[in-house]
């Protein structure tokens, strides 16, 4: 039951912060590796899905939540680099960069704003999210090992 529990805590962090699950899983030493490997890859994904598909839904809500909680806009410099690496990368440069910088939330936003499809924002992100995935779990296994 108790590993029951931290998957499901894990999974659901991993749906809002990719970084912080994947130290949380990591943590986890007793677990097998496919078994951390299944457990943040599925949140991710799931969030990733889930914003493909109610992306309006998605989009409502966040400018609701920007325009109660927020007093200071983001800068215009700010926003304006955002937006040139976007529409430079596209959405396999957001896919592959969005795991370790903005999460599953704000890149599938800002990929699926883009105007890529929703098949091709899936698989760039179940790229991504694999490719970091493995690239970090693999080294905490060899640097454990090595301890």
């Amino acid at each position: 039951m108790e590993n029951v529990i931290k998957f499901l805590g894990i999974f659901l962090l991993s749906m809002v912060q990719y970084k912080l699950a994947l130290i949380s899983v990591i943590s986890v030493k007793k677990w097998h590796i496919i078994v951390q490997f299944i457990c943040v890859t599925s949140g991710y994904m799931t969030m990733t899905v889930l914003v493909c598909f109610f992306e309006k839904q998605v989009r409502h809500i966040l400018q609701w939540i920007r325009s109660k909680f927020t007093k200071k806009p983001v800068s215009f410099k700010k926003r304006r680099k955002m937006v040139k690496f976007a529409h430079k990368y596209g959405v396999w440069g957001v896919s592959l960069l969005s795991p370790v910088t903005v999460g599953a939330l704000a890149g599938s936003v800002i990929a699926v704003s883009l105007g890529g499809h929703k098949k091709e924002v899936i698989f760039a992100f179940l790229i991504g999210c694999l490719l970091w995935t493995i690239l970090i779990l693999g080294l905490s296994d060899v640097i454990f090992s090595l301890l």
